[in-house]
């Protein structure tokens, strides 16, 4: 006999996914609530605080209001935002919005290649920043709802880049960009600044497509999912994915998939584990005992 909020462990068809059972007001339901703000509030996240867990556990007849904790708004969101803006403007360095003969160039001879550059020297950092500086100057009654137009801008040219691996493709995409730019063959080696341009970049790609992806994950599952079901960060972007097309606007040809004959697959790449990203999370983001909640 099951007792209420005991966790339910789905069959291997949904693995990675648990459920509460008895939900009697679905996932509004006391235990879903807890569970899940329990989880918003691990030190990687960090999206809830202590004292907001607590106030949900002691409150069994009502739901307190479902904020983020001012940390997430005053620290998580700026060093985010900031991961993304070096990202794009790095991009932005080598392969200018403004240079429209490069931008033909590199369509007809790697079409590939120009998508990726091209998606995420879009990304709308400035509204991203904006959205923040709002948050920043409320941040202790910052509501989760609030969030949902943030997470659209953060995630959808994640999502839609979901396929390209910072290891197998960025390297490709930028020697293919600098041998357009310089004429250079294929046997020739760059120089040293050229090659730590790659370096980075790809560095950046990866903070982003698997750090800022992982960091704010229960997030985008708190605003995406209602049924009071429960993914674990390597199935929670499967598990949901034509839901996530729809939140996020993309359409199945927005998805770019790496090309036949590019180093890499033409499938969505193996990623760290989530066990490594937690660890990770942990590390960069190390909070202090005695961080006001």
């Amino acid at each position: 006999m099951r007792r209420r909020g005991e966790i339910i462990i789905s069959s291997s068809q949904n693995e990675g996914t648990h459920e509460f059972a008895d939900r009697r007001d679905g996932s509004d339901s006391y235990a879903v609530r807890v569970r899940m703000d329990r989880f918003l509030a691990r030190p990687e996240f960090r999206i809830k605080s202590r004292r907001q867990v607590l106030r949900s556990l002691l409150s069994f007849f009502n739901t307190p209001p479902d904020k983020a904790c001012m940390f997430f708004v005053t620290k998580r969101l700026p060093e985010i935002c900031g991961t993304l803006e070096q990202l794009v403007t790095t991009v932005r360095i080598v392969f200018p919005r403004n240079d429209q003969k490069l931008s033909a160039w590199l369509r007809v001879r790697s079409p590939f290649s120009y998508n990726v550059l091209h998606v995420i020297r879009r990304w709308n950092v400035s509204q991203i920043a904006t959205l923040t500086g709002h948050l920043q100057s409320r941040p202790r009654s910052v509501y989760v709802s609030e969030l949902k137009t943030l997470i659209r801008l953060i995630y959808r040219p994640i999502v839609i880049l979901d396929a390209v691996d910072a290891d197998r493709h960025i390297p490709l995409i930028v020697n293919k960009l600098y041998r357009l730019m310089y004429a250079k063959d294929d046997g020739v080696v760059f120089t040293g600044k050229q090659t730590k341009t790659i370096h980075n970049l790809s560095y950046q790609y990866k903070e982003v497509s698997c750090g800022v992806r992982y960091a704010l994950y229960p997030l985008f599952m708190k605003l995406l999912c209602d049924n009071g079901k429960w993914y674990d960060y390597d199935t929670f972007f499967t598990a949901h994915r034509q839901k996530m097309d729809e939140f996020l606007d993309i359409k199945e040809e927005d998805r770019i998939i790496p090309p036949n004959g590019t180093i890499g697959v033409s499938i969505p790449t193996t990623r760290h584990s989530s066990e490594s990203l937690r660890q990770q999370a942990v590390q960069k983001f190390k909070i202090e005992t005695k961080t006001p909640h």
